[in-house]
C-alpha cells in the first residue's frame, strides 16, 4: 500500500488539470509596422537564402507589440481549437498574401543575349561586366525566349560548352503590398532552377548568387547547384514604384554542352497550389527538402479567459505539449518567456499576474515564428499539441521535481 503524501501541515491536495484548447483566435503573420532584426544568410551549395526576422522589442518585460496587449481587438480574427497547424492550410493568392509575397517571375517571356558584355574582359566581375544589369541597358535586340528555357534548344541553339549568358525581364512598378512586405523582409523573388551557376540583379543590384563562376567545381556541386531552387530576397530600397523594374540574371553553366543550359528549370511550375509555394519555401527540390515546400512563417494566438472559483491560496500554470517552432507567451502585457524548441512541452507559472479576482478576464497571446529551414521533411507551425491549465496548492511538487 501506497503512503499518502504529507506535508507539514497535513496531506497534499492533488493538483487540478484541465484542457485548456478551446476558442482561440488566430492570425497568419506578424504586427504590421514594427521594427525587425532582419537576417540573411547567404546561398550555400545545395541552399538558396534563408531569411530569418524577429522584432527587436520580442523579450522585453511589458508587451510593446499591439498583438500582445490585452486590450487589442481581435475579433477580426479567426476563431479555432487547438491543436492546430498553419503550415497545412491552404494559402491565399501570392498578390494577396501579406505574410510572404513572391515576385513571380520565373516563367513567361524573357529576353536572351549568349556570352558577356563586350566590354567585359575575359568574362571576369568588373563593373563593365555588369552593364547588362543595368536598368537602363538598352536590350531591344536581345531575342525573346520563353522559360523554362534550355538554351540548347531553338530559337537559341546555344551548346557551347563552359558558357555564360544572359537573360533580362521587365517588370511593373511595385505595388503597396510589395514594399510594406520588403521593408519587413518578406518579399521574395522566385528565380527556380538553373544550370548551374546563377548571379541575380534587380535594378543593377546583386539581390544573390548560388553556384561557381569559377570553372572549379567538382561534378557533384555542379549537379547540387542545379538542383537548387533559388530564391533571393528584395530590399524595399531598390523597387521602383514609378515605372517598370528589371530583373537581370547572369548565367555560367559548366560541361561540354550536352547537358541542360540556363533557366531550364526541371519541370516543377513556379506557383502556389494549396499550402505550397516552393518560391516562398526554404525548401529544396531534390530528395533531402526540407519543410515540403510549405511557407510556415509568423502566427498569432490570443485566447481570453477567466480562472472562475480560483481560490486566492492556490496557483495557477500553463504548459504547452508542444508549440512549433520559437514561441513567446504574454498574458495580460506581461512577456512570460520565449521557448526556441518544437519538440518539448513547457510551463509558465501564472498566479502572479492574476491580480487576486478570479472574475477578472485575462488574455493570454502566443507569438510562434517558424523560418528557415526545418530538422524535419515536414514539422508544421503553431500549437500543434494540447495545452493545459493547472490549479495546485500553493505548495507543490514543481513540474520534473
Amino acid at each position: 500500500l501506497r503512503a499518502p503524501s504529507v506535508c507539514a501541515h497535513g496531506p497534499m491536495e492533488p493538483a487540478r488539470t484541465s484542457l485548456f484548447d478551446l476558442d482561440w483566435k488566430f492570425y497568419r503573420g506578424d504586427c504590421p509596422n514594427i521594427d525587425i532584426n532582419l537576417t540573411i544568410a547567404p546561398a550555400t551549395a545545395g541552399y538558396g537564402q534563408v531569411i530569418t526576422y524577429e522584432p527587436v522589442s520580442i523579450g522585453e518585460p511589458r508587451c510593446s507589440l499591439p498583438f500582445c496587449q490585452p486590450g487589442f481587438d481581435d475579433s477580426a480574427w479567426r476563431d479555432l481549437d487547438l491543436p492546430h497547424d498553419w503550415a497545412i492550410e491552404d494559402l491565399p493568392a501570392r498578390d494577396r498574401d501579406h505574410a510572404a509575397q513572391v515576385l513571380t517571375v520565373r516563367n513567361g517571356s524573357w529576353l536572351f543575349q549568349p556570352g558577356e558584355s563586350p566590354l567585359c574582359p575575359g568574362g571576369n566581375t568588373a563593373d563593365e561586366c555588369m552593364l547588362w544589369s543595368l536598368p537602363d541597358f538598352d536590350d531591344s535586340r536581345w531575342l525573346t525566349v520563353e522559360v523554362p528555357h534550355d538554351w540548347r534548344n531553338p530559337p537559341t541553339s546555344y551548346s557551347s560548352s563552359n558558357s555564360t549568358a544572359w537573360y533580362r525581364r521587365h517588370i511593373p512598378a511595385a505595388t503597396q503590398l510589395q514594399l510594406s512586405a520588403a521593408a519587413r523582409g518578406l518579399l521574395a523573388v522566385a528565380i527556380g532552377d538553373v544550370s548551374t551557376a546563377d548571379e541575380t540583379f534587380l535594378n543593377g543590384v546583386l539581390l544573390g548568387t548560388t553556384g561557381d563562376f569559377t570553372q572549379q567545381q567538382i561534378p557533384r556541386e555542379t549537379c547540387q547547384n542545379a538542383l537548387v531552387f533559388r530564391q533571393y530576397v528584395v530590399p524595399a530600397w531598390l523597387l521602383r514604384t514609378h515605372g517598370e523594374n528589371v530583373l537581370a540574371i547572369r548565367v555560367y553553366s559548366s560541361g561540354d554542352g550536352t547537358e541542360p543550359g540556363g533557366l531550364f528549370d526541371s519541370g516543377h511550375a513556379d506557383e502556389r497550389l494549396g499550402p505550397f509555394d516552393p518560391g516562398a519555401s526554404p525548401s529544396r527540390k531534390d530528395k533531402a527538402s526540407p519543410t515540403a515546400y510549405t511557407v510556415a512563417g509568423v502566427g498569432w494566438y490570443r485566447k481570453s479567459f477567466a480562472l472562475t472559483g480560483l481560490d486566492p491560496q492556490k496557483n495557477a500554470l500553463i504548459t504547452f505539449d508542444g508549440v512549433y517552432m520559437n514561441s513567446d507567451v504574454w498574458l495580460d502585457g506581461h512577456h512570460l518567456g520565449n521557448h526556441p524548441y518544437g519538440y518539448t512541452p513547457f510551463t509558465y507559472d501564472i498566479t502572479p499576474y492574476l491580480h487576486g479576482d478570479a472574475q477578472e478576464e485575462h488574455v493570454l497571446a502566443v507569438r510562434v515564428s517558424t523560418q528557415g529551414l526545418n530538422s524535419r521533411w515536414y514539422s508544421g507551425s503553431g500549437i500543434y499539441r494540447h495545452v493545459w491549465i493547472t490549479v495546485t496548492p500553493k505548495v507543490y511538487i514543481a513540474e520534473n521535481g
